[in-house]
Formats: structure tokens, sequence, C-alpha cells
């Protein structure tokens, strides 16, 4: 499937942001993540956290925060279909160098999410791939 979140980077600046989080959700259902109500509103809320966190923020390759985080998200949503490991790829990057910290995930969502967001966190002198 050619996914026009992944294939239209700029898409996001020519939609408005609802619009954005409807094509992201399409595209979750269409990898087969089965969502409830409760998990679209999960992952609502989550799109919110990450872009609040990362809007207009580049990664040191260039990247785009929000577009590299959505590819990670569908890229997951590809293997796994539990909407809660679709939650944590939005997240991952959500505590390291943002406003956000641990207890703002724990308020937000899961203590298990928050935990897992700390534990794909960078960690001071660790090197990463």
């Amino acid at each position: 499937m050619n996914s026009p979140l992944v294939h239209q980077p700029d898409l996001i600046s020519e939609i408005s942001l609802k619009e954005f989080k409807w094509v992201f959700l399409k595209e979750l259902k269409s990898n087969g993540v089965k969502l409830s109500a409760n998990d679209e509103d999960k992952i609502w809320e989550a799109f919110e956290v990450w872009y609040q966190a990362h809007d207009g923020e580049e990664r040191k390759d260039g990247d785009d925060y929000v577009m590299h985080t959505v590819r990670t998200a569908l890229s997951v949503a590809k293997y796994t279909k539990n909407p809660s490991i679709v939650i944590l790829a939005l997240l991952h990057d959500v505590i390291e160098n943002t406003r956000f910290n641990y207890d703002d995930i724990v308020d937000r969502f899961w203590k298990e999410t928050a935990d897992s967001v700390r534990r794909l966190s960078k960690q001071p002198l660790m090197n990463y791939i």
C-alpha cells in the first residue's frame, strides 16, 4: 500500500492536524490494527502529545520529528496489531529533550507505557546505532 503519510511528508503542512489524524487512523486500520473507541481516544491523545512535543523540530539527521514518528508508528503497525504498541511508537522520543516527562506520560496514559517510553529514551553515555 502506498501510504500518503510516508510518501508525502509535506502532507501535514497541507491539511489540518485533525485531517492528518484521521488519515493516520485510517492507515492504522488498513494495516489491520483493530481499534476500540478507547484505543482511538488514546491514540488521538498520543498524537496530540507527540505533535506538541516535536512540531517544527528536526532530528540530527535533518528528518522532521513528526514524520519520523509517523513512519515509526506505521512501521510498527505492520508487525503488531496492538494499539498500545502503536501508542508507544508515537511517544518513543517524547520524554527525550522535550517539555514532557515521565510523569506526564503516566498521567495521560499508563504507567506501563511511561516505563516503556523511558526504556526507549536515550540514556546518557549509551551508544545508539
